[in-house]
């Protein structure tokens, strides 16, 4: 089966089942098809991200994640998600803030724009592209981000 058939398919029993089995208040409410920023995925595994919460979904093993500020994220006000090969998960924040994620756990995250951001000075990312393993670009109105193991390299 596809990856994108996958994905497709995971959207939709994430949205019906969210639909049957959530009651009001609880967390499946936030995955309603209104609520969705967007998708990312690799070959194993997808993200279904909100404003507020992720859900990372493991096509092999079936097991579901679910982070949020309280429950493993740094931020909240998510702008963009991106999902390497190797499971490493990117995520932009309206902040400024960028966090990285490794496949077991580890966390790293960049607030060196948040201030910037506040103030006007700079827009923030609001696109991430995992490029290899540990690294993405991340882009804004204003610049080219190269980030590497969660640690901005670059701006252009």
């Amino acid at each position: 089966m596809s990856i994108k058939l996958r994905c497709t398919l995971l959207l939709v029993v994430v949205l019906y089942g969210t639909a049957l089995l959530a009651q009001p208040g609880e967390w499946g409410d936030l995955f309603s098809y209104y609520q969705s920023q967007g998708i990312a995925y690799n070959q194993e595994e997808c993200v279904n991200y909100t404003k507020n919460t992720l859900l990372r979904y493991n096509f092999q093993t079936g097991e579901r994640t679910k982070l949020s500020k309280i429950h493993g994220l740094s931020d909240a006000n998510i702008l963009h998600v991106s999902l390497s090969r190797t499971g490493e998960l990117w995520i932009c924040y309206a902040s400024g803030r960028v966090e990285y994620q490794s496949p077991n756990g580890e966390r790293e995250v960049y607030t060196g724009m948040e201030d910037e951001v506040i103030h006007g000075l700079r827009n923030p990312i609001f696109r991430l592209q995992s490029t290899d393993q540990n690294s993405c670009i991340g882009i804004s109105k204003d610049y080219v981000y190269y980030f590497a193991n969660g640690i901005l390299q670059n701006q252009f």
